[in-house]
Parts: C-alpha cells; structure tokens; sequence
C-alpha cells in the first residue's frame, strides 16, 4: 500500500530577494562591466539605466554593483529609484 509520501514530489523554491552569490556568473560580469564604465573618465555626471524582464535579475545585479564599488572607491554613490514604488497603483491595476 502506497502513503501520501511516496507520491509527494518534492519542490526547491528558489527566493525572490535579490542576491550577490551569482551561480551561473553572467550578473557578476555586468557589474563588473557596469563597475568599469563608472570609473571610467566619461564626463560626469551620467546615468546608467538597467533595464530587464521582471526576475532576470537586475536588482542583484545592482547589489553587486554597490559591494564592488565600495571596495574600488569610496567617493562613487549610487543612487537606486524603483520607478515601481512610485507607480503601485498603475501596477496594481493590471491585475
């Protein structure tokens, strides 16, 4: 006789909380990339925008991008504005 368990398939739910451990390494070379293009001498001041699908990554990307300029100059700021927060209702709408 067979229990439930037996036929359980068992799921690994990964987070969705941005993350600076890059397991395939594609984001960590973006940062690095990005790192490179603001220590650059383009005239200041500039923006950089990073643009992507929602859950391609773009917020870890950001964090490694603020752990690797810390660690390069500690005069660079980075300035994060999440056009979402400013805009739920809109979002919300969709829905």
């Amino acid at each position: 006789m067979k229990t439930g368990e037996e036929n359980f398939m068992k799921y690994n739910f990964l987070s969705d909380q941005p993350t600076t451990q890059d397991e395939i390494g594609t984001h960590q070379i973006i940062a690095s990339n990005l790192n490179r293009i603001i220590h650059s001498d383009l005239n200041r001041p500039f923006v950089v925008g990073l643009f992507g699908e929602w859950g391609v990554g773009k917020s870890s990307i950001i964090q490694m991008l603020q752990t690797e300029v810390a660690q390069t100059n500690n005069s660079t700021k980075i300035i994060v504005v999440d056009a979402w927060r400013k805009d739920k209702e809109t979002f919300l709408r969709q829905f």
